[in-house]
C-alpha cells in the first residue's frame, strides 16, 4: 500500500529535482528544458548510483540521493512552476500524471504475466536492480536468472530503480510501481515530437493521451518490467533535437541529441540501432554544411564519456570480451554460419512486418476462445510492428508518411525503414511465435503513435472515417488492454511435490503464463495483486473508466477538429 501511495513522490522527485537545477539557464523552449530536466536527472542518479555501488554504501546512499534531490527540487520550485503554467510544458506534465496514474493502475491489478511468449525478463531486471542496490547475495560474478553475467544488459535503468527503491522497499511490488513510472516518461519525448508533426491543433496532445491510454503496446510494455520503453524517451528526445539542429544549426542541441542517444544506449542496446541510423545521416550532414565538424567533436566527446561511465567499468570488471560479446546478440549470432544468419534475418524481417496469420505464428496454448484470442492478438499487436499502431495508425500513419513534402519524406522512410531492418536484422535469435517488435522497435512504435495523432489532427476526416476509427479502437482497447488486465489479474495456482513446482493451469492460461507464475514462486516474490484480491472487481471497473476516458479524449479531439475548432 505505501509503495503504491509513495512511488508517485519518489519518482517525481528524482526525475526533476537534480535536472531542474541545471536547465533554468538553458536557452531552450520549456518543453525542451522539461526533457533535458528528465535525461539529467537520470543521469545524476545513475552516476551516483554507481559510484554508490562500486563503494559499497548502496543502501545508505540511496536515501541520501533522495534527499539531495528532494532539496533539489525545492531550491528549484519557480522553475517547476515555470513550466507547469507554460501551455506545451504543461501539457506534457499534465499528461505525464495522468500516464503514471494509468500505469500504477495496471500495475495494481497485476498477479502475473501471462501477454503472448514473454517470461523471465521481468525477473531478471529484478535481480539487476537488486544488483545495484546492494542487496545480500549479488556479487559481481552472479548469474541472472542463471544465465546472464552483468554485462549482458546496460545499467541505466536499473540503477535509477535501485536508488528510488532505497525510499519504498526492496519488494516487488515497489520495482515493478517504479519501473512502470520511468517507462510511461517516454510520453514526454512524444509530446515534444508532436508539435513537428502539425503546426496547429493543440487537440493533438490530448489525441495522443488517449491513444497512449488505449493502445495495447503501451499498456503491455509499460507494466511489463523491463527497460524498452525508457529507452524510448531517450531516442526519441535525441530524434527530436537532432531535427531542430537539422532545420537551425545548434550546438547545444546537437550535443544534447548525442548525449540523449549515449543514454538510451545505457538504457537498453537495441538503441545502437537509432544511434546508426541517425549517424549515418549525419556524416552526410557533415558534408554537405559548412561549419559542422566542431560541432560534431563537441557531440561525440559528450557521448563518449557518457558512455564510457559503464563500458570503462565493465571491462575494468569483466574484460573487453565479456563487455561486448557477452549479451545475447553476440553470443547468438556467433554460433550460427553466414547462411543459417541470412536465413534467420530474412524470417525475422518477415515475422516482424507480416500479421502472425501469415506467417504460422504458433497455435494459442490457451484452449478457451477469449484466451486463445488473447494470445492470438498479443502475438499480433505487441510483436508485428504495422500493428503495434493499430489498424487506424497503419493506415493514416501510411497516407501521412506519402503525402510528407520530398525531403522530409525522404528522411522519415530512412528512419522508419533502415531502423526496422536493422533493428530487427541484428537479432540474434530466429524468433518463434511472433515477430521482434517488442525488441528494439518499441520507440518507433510510440513515435508512430504520435504521427497518428498529429494526422488525426493535420487532416479533416470526415464524421464516417472518425466513427470508423472510434470504433476500431474500442474492440482494439477491449480485445489488447482489457483481456490483458482481465486474465493478468487471475492467480495462478501451483502445486509441489518438494522438488518441482508447477502450475496448475484452467483453460484460460497460455504455458507462459504458467511458467511465469512457477518463478514467481520460486523467487518468493509477490505482486501486486496479491494485495488487492478482494479489490479486483474495482480494479477492473476501474479499467473500464480509463479506457472510455482514452475514447473520449480521441473522439472529442477529432470532432473538434472537425469542424474546425482547433487552434
Amino acid at each position: 500500500m505505501w509503495a503504491l501511495l509513495l512511488s508517485p513522490i519518489v519518482v517525481l522527485v528524482l526525475m526533476l529535482g537534480p535536472g531542474l537545477m541545471f536547465v533554468r539557464r538553458m536557452r531552450l523552449m520549456p518543453l525542451e528544458r522539461l526533457v533535458v530536466a528528465i535525461a539529467i536527472s537520470s543521469l545524476c542518479v545513475y552516476l551516483l548510483g554507481v559510484t554508490a555501488r562500486v563503494m559499497g554504501v548502496s543502501s545508505g546512499a540511496g536515501l541520501l540521493m533522495l534527499a539531495g534531490a528532494g532539496v533539489c527540487l525545492w531550491v528549484s520550485r519557480d522553475e517547476f512552476w515555470r513550466l507547469w503554467r507554460h501551455r506545451q510544458s504543461g501539457a506534457a506534465m499534465r499528461i505525464a500524471v495522468v500516464l503514471l496514474g494509468w500505469v500504477l493502475l495496471l500495475c495494481a491489478g497485476l498477479a502475473v504475466y501471462s501477454m503472448c511468449f514473454f517470461g523471465a525478463d521481468w525477473a531478471e531486471h529484478y535481480q539487476r536492480a537488486m544488483f545495484w542496490k546492494g542487496a545480500d547475495g549479488y556479487g559481481v560474478d552472479f548469474s541472472f536468472i542463471g544465465r546472464y553475467l552483468l554485462t549482458a544488459r546496460p545499467p541505466l535503468q536499473n540503477v535509477v530503480t535501485a536508488v528510488a527503491m532505497s525510499g519504498l522497499g526492496e519488494g516487488y511490488q515497489s520495482y515493478v510501481y517504479v519501473t512502470a513510472m520511468l517507462n510511461a516518461l517516454v510520453s514526454v519525448s512524444a509530446v515534444l515530437l508532436l508539435p513537428m508533426m502539425v503546426r496547429r491543433g493543440r487537440r493533438g496532445q490530448w489525441i495522443l493521451l488517449g491513444l497512449l491510454l488505449l493502445s495495447p503496446m503501451f499498456a503491455f510494455h509499460a507494466t511489463y518490467a523491463w527497460t524498452k520503453l525508457y529507452c524510448g524517451f531517450f531516442v526519441l528526445a535525441s530524434w527530436a533535437f537532432y531535427v531542430r539542429h537539422m532545420t537551425q544549426a545548434s550546438t547545444l542541441r546537437l550535443t544534447i541529441a548525442g548525449a540523449m542517444m549515449a543514454m538510451a544506449v545505457l538504457v537498453h542496446y537495441s538503441a545502437v540501432v537509432f544511434l546508426l541510423i541517425l549517424g549515418l545521416h549525419y556524416v552526410w550532414m557533415l558534408m554537405s554544411r559548412r561549419g559542422e565538424l566542431r560541432r560534431a567533436v563537441l557531440a561525440v566527446s559528450v557521448s563518449c564519456v557518457i558512455g564510457m561511465s559503464w563500458f570503462g567499468l565493465a571491462m575494468q570488471t569483466y574484460g573487453a570480451r565479456a563487455t561486448f560479446f557477452g549479451n545475447t546478440v553476440a553470443e547468438e549470432t556467433s554460433i550460427r554460419t553466414l547462411e543459417e544468419n541470412a536465413e534467420k534475418i530474412a524470417w525475422n524481417i518477415r515475422a516482424t512486418i507480416f500479421p502472425q496469420v501469415w506467417v504460422g505464428g504458433l497455435a494459442p496454448s490457451a484452449s478457451s476462445y477469449w484466451g486463445g484470442l488473447r494470445e492470438r492478438l498479443g502475438q499480433n499487436n505487441l510483436t508485428c510492428f504495422p500493428l503495434m499502431l493499430g489498424v487506424g495508425g497503419v493506415v493514416i500513419g501510411l497516407w501521412g508518411m506519402v503525402t510528407l513534402p520530398r525531403g522530409r519524406r525522404l528522411f522519415a522512410w530512412w528512419w522508419v525503414v533502415g531502423s526496422v531492418l536493422l533493428g530487427v536484422g541484428v537479432h540474434g535469435d530466429a524468433v518463434v511465435g511472433g515477430g521482434l517488435a517488442q525488441v528494439g522497435l518499441l520507440p518507433l512504435g510510440v513515435m508512430g503513435l504520435t504521427f497518428f495523432a498529429a494526422n488525426l489532427v493535420k487532416r479533416r476526416w470526415g464524421l464516417g472515417l472518425n466513427v470508423v476509427v472510434l470504433l476500431v479502437l474500442a474492440w482494439e482497447c477491449f480485445s489488447g488492454v482489457g483481456l490483458m488486465s482481465f486474465y493478468q489479474s487471475q492467480e495462478i495456482a501451483t502445486v509441489s511435490d518438494g522438488t518441482v513446482v508447477r502450475a496448475v493451469l484452467t483453460q484460460d492460461h497460455s504455458t507462459v503464463a504458467g511458467v511465469n507464475a512457477v518463478s514467481k514462486v520460486l523467487l518468493g516474490l509477490r505482486f501486486p495483486m496479491d494485495e488487492w484480491r478482494e479489490f479486483r472487481g474495482g480494479f477492473l471497473g476501474c479499467v473500464g473508466v480509463g479506457l472510455s476516458f482514452g475514447l473520449a479524449l480521441v473522439w472529442s479531439g477529432v470532432r473538434r477538429n472537425a469542424r474546425g475548432l482547433g487552434s
